[in-house]
């Protein structure tokens, strides 16, 4: 019933291995945005790739053990066609976040109906009590 709601992420300490993680920003000047973040998650040492709105295009999470390395993939996005400049961003420092913080805040969203904000009529009622219904039955985790 709940299947897909949660996703579970895995993810090696990095500086513990003495590799580098960062953001790349990706500007285009038109194109498909879809197909260019496509082609960015094929370059290694990407992490994710995800479309944005905002300030970049693409962002796209990244690691890599030398600065070479990070200039190889820089110039390899600059050549796709359309990507007008990238810009990256090295990650110093990662606060962890409690498991008891991002539960309170998804069912803050979820019990304010955040979750059905488009449905029309009576279908918004509807899908709130389904969803709290279906908070309730989280299991709380410490």
């Amino acid at each position: 019933m709940l299947s897909g709601i949660v996703n579970i992420k895995i993810e090696p300490n990095f500086k513990r291995l003495g590799i580098k993680k960062g953001m790349l920003h990706v500007y285009l000047r038109n194109g498909n945005i879809k197909e260019i973040a496509s082609k960015i998650s094929e370059i290694g040492g990407i992490l994710s790739s995800s479309i944005h709105v905002g300030n970049s295009d693409v962002v796209a999470d990244f690691v890599y053990d030398s600065s070479e390395y990070l200039l190889d993939t820089i110039t390899t996005i600059r050549h796709m066609d359309n990507v007008d400049k990238v810009m990256w961003s090295e990650e110093v420092y990662s606060f962890p976040v409690s498991s008891e913080n991002v539960l309170s805040t998804f069912r803050r969203f979820w019990e304010n109906g955040s979750n059905g904000r488009n449905n029309r009529d009576g279908k918004k009622q509807y899908q709130n009590q389904t969803n709290n219904r279906r908070i309730k039955e989280l299991p709380h985790l410490e």
